[in-house]
């Protein structure tokens, strides 16, 4: 929502001084009422993020449906349903219901992944040759090193096409 000058109370330019004196005055009401603007505008979406985060929190009442992705070294958080939205996705596949279940709470958070974890997941991924993930096992990649590969770090430990 956006918040215009409109819903901010004007105020009458002052002219009982003199002209230095009021074009002073008059110079700090309006940049005032522009920063009376700003605040009002943050706080509308302080609102939005506090009912975006309660919803999100919410979801199905499972925090186990909350995933944390890393994109390109940033932390990201989403739930499964918005990873299941595009269902040919990659993503879509990891987070369908049939692999879901499998992965289960039980299993080991992917940072706690050994290097037979991590080669045994790039097994699983559609269309990666087994080769690349021989890559990852010869290279003993844990889970926290996956969370923190980039393209780079792919070619380092040998992918051709990253």
């Amino acid at each position: 929502q956006l918040i215009s000058y409109k819903s901010v109370e004007k105020i009458a330019p002052i002219d009982a001084f003199s002209k230095k004196v009021n074009d002073a005055i008059n110079e700090k009401w309006t940049t005032l009422q522009e920063l009376e603007v700003e605040v009002l505008s943050l706080e509308e979406s302080f609102k939005d993020e506090g009912q975006f985060i309660e919803l999100f929190g919410s979801g199905s009442g499972d925090p186990n449906n909350v995933v944390m992705l890393n994109v390109s070294g940033t932390m990201m958080a989403t739930s499964r349903a918005t990873l299941l939205l595009s269902e040919d996705s990659v993503l879509a596949q990891q987070f369908d219901n049939s692999k879901w279940t499998e992965q289960g709470s039980a299993n080991p958070r992917i940072k706690d992944w050994t290097p037979d974890d991590v080669t045994n997941w790039v097994k699983s991924v559609k269309d990666v040759p087994d080769d690349v993930a021989t890559l990852f096992w010869e290279n003993e990649i844990r889970g926290s090193e996956l969370l923190a590969l980039d393209k780079d770090g792919l070619k380092m430990i040998g992918v051709k096409r990253a």
